[in-house]
This record gives structure tokens, sequence and C-alpha cells, in this order.
């Protein structure tokens, strides 16, 4: 979706590990297969999650990616998420600022159980429609943690259709009867400031076609 001498945003699909890991042996990730394609090695600026969709900001060389990282760690790159969750939260719109850290029971999964190695997360959102018990929200975040949107949209009791790690058995309940069998988390703006250039640049990834078929069947306007 645009690309320059030091990296380039993709409009990043579902199902795809973005990085090599332990658990990634028997699959090719994105960049594995970026870099056959492309021909040359690519690097991560940040991360998406397997099932999430939309804007990935990567960089051509160590020295971009790092620069483009300090943005990430100054909260001058500004990141717009939407999600379908089970529940309709009680402030239309509102802050959540709580630390995010690994959990202590599963190491796979993140928590707001605090602990030495929490780190500070912060996710604005603000709801967008609303059908029953179920919404689509916009989120903002401040912070890039791992699944940061995931654990959050939880805690407040708004789990998001579809994720498998952090469901209620309500919301898996609903996924299952509308058949959301990917979660849904779409990453739909990404704004960050070239390393070469003054102006920002404002990256918009549209909507997967299964995002705007889970929010219909839902009755939720996008």
């Amino acid at each position: 979706m645009y690309e320059d001498s030091n990296c380039f945003v993709i409009n990043k699909p579902s199902g795809l590990t973005v990085h090599p890991a332990a658990t990634t042996k028997d699959e090719k990730t994105l960049v594995e297969i970026l870099e056959e394609e492309r021909g040359e090695k690519v690097f991560l600026v940040h991360r998406l999650d397997k099932g999430t969709t939309g804007c990935l900001l990567i960089a051509k060389s160590q020295d971009a990616c790092e620069k483009l990282q300090e943005q990430f760690r100054s909260r001058s790159v500004n990141k717009k998420y939407f999600a379908i969750c089970y529940g309709v939260p009680d402030q239309k719109q509102a802050i959540i600022e709580s630390p995010v850290g690994r959990s202590l029971i599963n190491r796979t999964k993140m928590s707001l159980f605090k602990t030495s190695k929490s780190r500070d997360a912060i996710t604005n959102y603000k709801v967008i429609s609303e059908a029953g018990d179920l919404s689509l929200l916009q989120c903002k975040i401040e912070t890039g943690r791992t699944h940061q949107i995931r654990v959050h949209l939880r805690y407040i009791g708004c789990p998001i259709l579809g994720d498998d790690k952090y469901f209620t058995d309500a919301s898996d309940k609903v996924s299952k009867g509308f058949d959301i069998n990917n979660i849904c988390l779409h990453a739909a703006e990404l704004i960050f400031m070239p390393i070469d250039s003054k102006d920002k640049q404002i990256i918009n990834a549209p909507i997967p076609e299964y995002f705007k078929y889970s929010a219909k069947k839902c009755g939720l306007s996008l």
C-alpha cells in the first residue's frame, strides 16, 4: 500500500504468522514469504497477530527499522483498529489504561495480572455500532503490547468474536453460531513519518470481506 527507499506497508492477510518462532517450524511465515518474493532481507517494525489483518510496516534495513521503531516508542505513530465484539461497553467512548504482561499460568497468553515484567498499555476505544449484545468498536492504541487490544477488550467484558485465546463461553457461542472462525480485528489505519520526509503518511487498509460479512451477520454497520 506504500513504499519508499527505507520501508513499505502491506495489507497483511489473515492466517499468516509474521515472524519465525518455535511454534512456526512447519509453516512459512510472512517474513519468509516477503524475503523470497523480494529477494532481500526485510525487518518487522512492529507485529500483528496471525489472525489480524491490515496495515503492517516493514523496513528494508536494520538501521531503518530502528529509526521507525523509535517513532513507536515515542508514541508518535497513530494506529487505528476495528473490532467486532460480544458485549457493549457501558461507556461509549473511554480509555483503557492497564498494564499487560505475560501470563504466569499460560505462557502463550498475556494477562492484566501485574508482575514485575508487566508494561504500561493504553487503548482508546469508541463504539461505532451496536446490535443487541454485539458491538463494533474503533480502537486507537498508544502502546503496542502483545495482544493488547484483545486483552483490554476482554477485560471490559467485550471479547472479540473469533478470538481463540481470550474468549468467554458467551462470545465463543456467538462466534460458532455465526460461523466466525477468524478473529474480527483489523488494523485499518497507520500514520507515521517516513525517514526521509517531513510529511506524515496516512495509510488505510481496506476492510476485508470476512470482516464485512461478519459485521453484516451481527447486524452491525461499518
